[in-house]
This record gives C-alpha cells, sequence and structure tokens, in this order.
C-alpha cells in the first residue's frame, strides 16, 4: 500500500526529493576512535548569572595555550579585555569580573583558545 500526502502545495515525490537533498546537505562528523568528548570541553561559565556587582568567570583549559578574554555590551561594543593572547597553563582557572561603572544590561563574554572559541551571555541588574 503507498500512501500519497502532499505538504505546502508539494506532491510525496517532490517532499522525498527535498528531504533526500536536505540530508545530502548535513555536515558529515569524523568517528575518530580516539575521540574523547571531555577534551574539547572548556567548562566556561559565569556565575552567578544573572549578577549584581561582580560575576566569577571559571573555566577550564584541556591544554595549555594562547587565550583571550573579552567582554562586549549588547551594542557589540568592546567593554573590558581581560586576557589578550596570554600563555595559560592546562587546567582551571578563575576570574574575578567587577562591573563598575557599566550599566545594567546583558554583556557577551567571548573566550578563545588557539583551538576552541566559545560566547556566554551574562545579565548585569543593578
Amino acid at each position: 500500500m503507498q500512501v500519497r500526502y502532499s505538504i505546502n502545495g508539494f506532491n510525496s515525490q517532490q517532499v522525498v526529493t527535498l528531504i533526500n537533498q536536505l540530508i545530502s546537505e548535513l555536515p558529515t562528523v569524523d568517528t575518530d576512535p580516539h575521540f574523547k568528548p571531555d577534551e574539547i570541553k572548556l567548562n566556561f561559565q559565569a556565575y552567578p548569572n544573572p549578577f549584581n556587582s561582580s560575576t566569577m568567570l571559571e573555566f577550564n583549559l584541556p591544554e595549555s595555550g594562547s587565550t583571550s578574554l573579552t567582554i562586549y555590551d549588547i551594542n557589540g561594543r568592546q567593554v573590558a579585555e581581560i586576557y589578550r593572547n596570554i600563555l595559560l597553563t592546562k587546567g582551571n582557572h578563575k576570574f574575578r569580573w567587577n562591573t563598575s561603572g557599566l550599566p545594567s544590561g546583558l554583556y557577551f563574554i567571548h573566550f578563545k583558545t588557539t583551538t576552541k572559541s566559545t560566547t556566554l551571555k551574562v545579565q548585569l541588574l543593578k
């Protein structure tokens, strides 16, 4: 038994063709047998979040390397640069960010190493 259907004016063959095209365009994942998920985690966090006058930034580097930590406001303006291509050792690191002089709002903390980068959204409430 063959089922016929339509979605937004597409017949069943057109739907199948679209799905196959979308699947073929998906990126592939390398299945390296030596891959260990916890090796790529930066475990980058800020707490408390939201915060009042300061927040603790904490991260874990899986390997030593050049590190940058830059903070931007909601308009994309740089408001602080904690690290700029500083060589940090492997392991856990903490930094307290004091926000004196900054208004309440959303801020984006961009964390970058030689091999990885991530951005964390935090909210300052005064």
